[in-house]
């Protein structure tokens, strides 16, 4: 091995060698190379950031447009298991639903929702001719209470069931006080009423106090919460419509089998773990 000679002179001044001088100007020459590497590693990892960030914002669009088709199909299912059930034809719940989705701008789900829910009272009342003005009332007296679409159908659910705090939400009395009065007109006490008198008591209670808050649902859409709960409904439409449209791509992949589909998931996920962490470490650098 070669040894370079070391020369230091003291003359009142210190001086630095040879070898230790070009050594310098090279550490120098890397450093300022090196710049460049950890400038353009570091444009890596921000770049990587920006385009995982944007797949996986797509990754929960689909997963939520899934998610919504979902919701529709359950929803669809429902009103015919009503129609089954109460003797109701169908395409009379997908009338009712039809109204709520033009009229009232609800969700294609909220709106079988409530078409389901509203024929149960109405058949069971024995007036399934009112279930139309019945939506159009529940929805007003909702509306006046300061409750959302989904508020007042939750409300509507329990009053149905004669649970307290939906009478309460929409009318501010107990099932109990509501059978009371019904029975009081009809000249019977409530605890004489049959099944099909509370429904009609229910029924009676949402048209009567329809008639006097008539209009606030629309008033309520005017606001800015209505405007917002407007848009979450058209948002929910729209996720599924797409979930609907791509549904035959989720189709093939689940046909495929258990096993392809896990063992791609495996190798993305093995693959993506290796670019995130060499990243990572580049950034480290920087």
């Amino acid at each position: 091995m070669a040894v370079t000679p070391v020369k230091v002179v003291i003359d009142g001044k210190e001086h630095v060698s040879e070898a230790a001088q070009k050594a310098g100007q090279s550490m120098d020459s890397f450093a300022g190379k090196s710049k460049g590497w950890i400038k353009s590693a570091a444009d890596l990892a921000g770049a990587w950031y920006l385009i995982s960030g944007a797949l996986l914002r797509v990754k929960d669009v689909i997963q939520d447009s899934f998610r919504s088709y979902d919701e529709l199909e359950k929803s669809q299912r429902k009103l015919e298991g009503t129609s089954k059930l109460t003797g109701t034809a169908l395409k009379d719940l997908q009338l009712i639903a039809d109204v709520g989705r033009h009229a009232f701008g609800l969700s294609s789900v909220t709106a079988n929702e409530f078409s389901s829910e509203i024929s149960k009272l109405s058949q069971k009342a024995g007036e399934t001719d009112k279930a139309k003005d019945a939506l159009a009332a529940f929805l007003d007296i909702g509306a006046a209470r300061g409750l959302s679409a989904a508020e007042t159908l939750k409300a509507v659910q329990q009053s149905i069931l004669g649970i307290d705090e939906g009478t309460d939400k929409l009318f501010g009395k107990n099932p109990s006080v509501l059978y009371t009065e019904f029975a009081d007109k009809i000249g019977t006490t409530a605890g004489k009423l049959t099944d099909q008198e509370k429904a009609q008591a229910i029924l009676n209670a949402a048209l009567d106090g329809g008639v006097k808050v008539l209009g606030s649902y629309s008033t309520y859409l005017e606001t800015t919460r209505g405007q917002a709960d407007l848009f979450a409904q058209k948002n929910e439409e729209a996720a599924a419509r797409l979930g609907e449209s791509m549904n035959g791509i989720r189709a093939q992949l689940v046909s495929v089998g258990g096993g392809v589909v896990p063992w791609f998931y495996d190798v993305w996920r093995r693959n993506f773990d290796g670019i995130t962490a060499t990243i990572f470490q580049a950034k480290g650098v920087a």
